[in-house]
C-alpha cells in the first residue's frame, strides 16, 4: 500500500467500504476505523455518447446537444483546474462514525503535502488507530 507519513494513499479498501451502515460492518472493514487515508481523483471528461448512456440509465435523453455538452465539458475542466492546479484533488476521509454508512470526507486539497497534513492531524486527534472499541 502506497503511504506518505504513514498515511494510506489510495488504498484498496474492502468492498462495500462506502456504502455499509457502521452496525453493519463486516471484520474487513474493522481495520480502518479511526485510521484516516488519502484518496485522489482526476479530471476525466465524460464523451457526449456517455452522457447519453448515462442519463439513459435514469431514464432521461440528454438536456445539451453535443456542442453544448462540449462547451460545458471544457468550462467544467477550467474550473476544476482552477481548483486543482496540477490536476488532481486530494480528499482525506476516515471511517470514525461521522456518517452512519460510509467515511467522513475531512476535506479536499490542492496537494499531496497539504492533505497529508490534515490526515495526520485528525489521526492526532483520534482516539486511536485500528478497529474501534467494543
Amino acid at each position: 500500500m502506497n503511504q506518505v507519513n504513514g498515511i494510506p494513499v489510495d488504498p484498496e479498501l474492502p468492498e462495500g467500504f462506502d456504502d455499509t451502515p457502521n452496525d453493519e460492518r463486516p471484520d474487513s472493514h474493522q481495520e480502518w476505523w479511526h485510521q484516516p487515508y488519502v484518496v485522489t481523483d482526476r479530471w476525466e471528461p465524460e464523451s457526449f455518447e456517455q452522457y447519453r448512456e448515462r442519463l439513459a440509465g435514469y431514464g432521461y435523453e440528454p438536456d445539451k446537444t453535443p456542442e453544448e455538452w462540449a462547451k460545458y465539458q471544457e468550462d467544467m475542466k477550467q474550473r476544476w483546474l482552477e481548483a486543482w492546479p496540477s490536476g488532481v484533488r486530494y480528499c482525506v476521509r476516515c471511517l470514525d462514525g461521522g456518517a452512519w454508512d460510509r467515511s467522513t470526507n475531512y476535506g479536499m486539497f490542492a496537494s499531496l503535502d497539504e492533505a497529508v497534513d490534515q490526515a495526520l492531524e485528525l489521526a492526532d486527534d483520534e482516539p486511536e488507530l485500528g478497529p474501534s472499541p467494543g
